[in-house]
This record gives C-alpha cells, structure tokens and sequence, in this order.
C-alpha cells in the first residue's frame, strides 16, 4: 500500500507541473492520483469499521463474564467428579474390609464414605446440569454475536468495494472522455499535409511509433514558422531545444540544449517529428519551445539529410 500511495502523491505531481502542457499525460495522472487517495480513504473507513465493529465486540465476547462463569462451573464440575471417583474407590475398599472383619468400626467408616459418595452424587449432578445450561446459553450467544459481526465485515466490505469500483469507473470514463478531446484539439490546430511525405503517426491509444521522416531539405534558409518546405509539407513552426533528448529507438531524433529544430508534426501523444541538423525523426514535444524566428543555420545545416 505504501508503493500505491507514492504512486498516487507522484503522479499528482507530475500532472500538476505539466497539465498546463496540453498533454492529456498531465490530467489523467491527477485524476488518478486523486481517485487512489479517495481509495485510500475508503480502506481507511474500512479499517475502522472493521476495528469498531468487528474485532472488539469478538473480543469483549471473549473475555466476558458469562462465558467466565461457564468456565468456573465446569472447572468445579471437573474437580468435583475427580472426589466422586476417589470417593468411589475408597468406598469399595472399606467394603472388603468390612466383609473380612465384623467390626462395628468398619461398618461404620463404610456408611459414612458411602453417605458422602451420595452427597457427591447429588452435587455432581446438580452442578453437571448448570454447568450445561451456562455453557449452552453462552455457545447460543457467541454463534449469535459471531454471526451478526461477520454480517457487519461482509456489509462493510461489500460497501469498500462498491465505492472503489465506483471510482475506478469514474476515473477510467474521464481517462477515456480525455483522450478523443485532446486528439480532436490537436488535429484542429495541425494543417493538413501530403500523406504521401508525411510519417506515419500511431493512434494516441498505443506507444507511438517512432519513425523517420523522408522528407529531404534542400534550402537552409527556412526561418519563419508555417513556411513551407520541400516535398509540399508545411513547417508548424521553427523550435528551440529547451532540454536534451538521446534518441535511442530507431526513428527518434537527438538534439541538445540551443538547437533550432523544424517542427513538422505534433502527435497528440506527446511526440513531436521534425528536422534539426540535416536530420529528421521524432523527439518529445515538451523539450522543444516555439520561436518566431531562428538563424538559418541554426535550423537545417547545408547537405544530405540522413534517415
């Protein structure tokens, strides 16, 4: 759970710094952050319930005073029978002595042991009954107690879940209600271009596929944003590198911090193609700041644009 919380606290982080970017990144990480606190929350309330209503009423249960005195009874109950039966075999040996002498004594020692074996009797199985009685009357009351808390966790549980689900669907709508309005946004403000000379850009859905661009610049002179270049595609605007990227994949551009890059197309899934230094591929959008106006060599360096 802790691994889930610093999950959450980051990805409100980073989409409080990068929601006003225009990437639909930055609000879907709020809005998750946020629906894993709420459910953070309902565990909590979970956790209470369960503590207040569940664990302490079992275990007042357990140390209550009827169930002691259950207890009590048949701990006597238990001591009581161990006398009778020690009563009992004291009784039977005074019965052979008494046939083997004729003394008065012994007739009356075994009256007396058998006098008090009776007694034991008696109080065993008088006590045998209330110790019965307490001991059913307690199971009755804990099966009871037991059943209705196990009733109250399953309600509260039932009702956790219901408010998670209620907000892993609240959250999964927004994600997907988010994702076409920036896809639209993004293809209002990107002018139509030849298919033909364009690369190909992935749905927003998956990971963009990264490829390079064909489109080879013969004339350095290219300064002014939406001027158009060779092969008929339209510059959207000329940018500088605010942040170094190392492309790595097949298709990615690198460029450094004070480039001037020729920015050609914007994916709505943060991506951005165009040219820099006689070389063409796809870079993250958010490393590259739009300018007016950029030194010519700066832009596209004289000679033969690699893929």
């Amino acid at each position: 759970m802790e691994i889930v919380k610093k999950l959450a606290e980051d990805c409100c982080k980073y989409g409080n710094n990068n929601q006003n970017l225009g990437f639909v990144l930055g609000k879907a990480s709020v809005e998750f952050g946020k629906s894993h606190s709420q459910m953070e929350i309902e565990r909590e309330k979970l956790l209470r319930v369960l503590g207040e209503q569940v664990f302490e009423p079992l275990r007042e249960m357990i140390m209550s005073a009827p169930l002691e005195d259950a207890r009590l009874l048949t701990y006597r109950y238990q001591r009581i029978r161990q006398d009778m039966e020690s009563q009992i075999a004291d009784v039977v040996r005074r019965q052979l002595k008494s046939k083997e002498s004729s003394g008065n004594t012994d007739s009356v020692k075994l009256q007396h042991a058998e006098s008090k074996l009776s007694e034991l009797r008696t109080t065993l199985a008088a006590l045998g009954k209330e110790a019965t009685a307490a001991m059913e009357a307690v199971e009755a009351q804990q099966q009871q107690i037991t059943f209705d808390r196990l009733l109250a966790m399953v309600d509260a549980e039932r009702t956790y879940h219901q408010n998670v689900a209620d907000i892993l669907n609240k959250l999964h709508d927004e994600m997907l209600n988010a994702r076409p309005h920036e896809e639209s946004d993004n293809n209002d403000d990107v002018p139509s271009s030849d298919p033909s000379s364009e690369p190909k850009v992935s749905s927003p859905k998956v990971s963009p596929t990264h490829v390079h661009s064909n489109s080879i610049s013969e004339d350095p002179a290219l300064t002014e944003t939406s001027e158009p270049t060779r092969n008929g595609q339209e510059v959207h605007y000329v940018g500088e590198v605010i942040h170094p990227f190392d492309g790595q994949a097949d298709g990615e551009l690198s460029i450094s911090v004070g480039d001037f890059v020729v920015v050609r197309q914007v994916s709505p899934n943060g991506w951005s193609e165009g040219e820099c230094k006689g070389k063409a591929g796809w870079f993250p959008s958010a490393y590259v700041e739009q300018r007016d106006k950029a030194p010519a060599s700066k832009v596209i360096e004289p000679g033969r644009l690699t893929a």
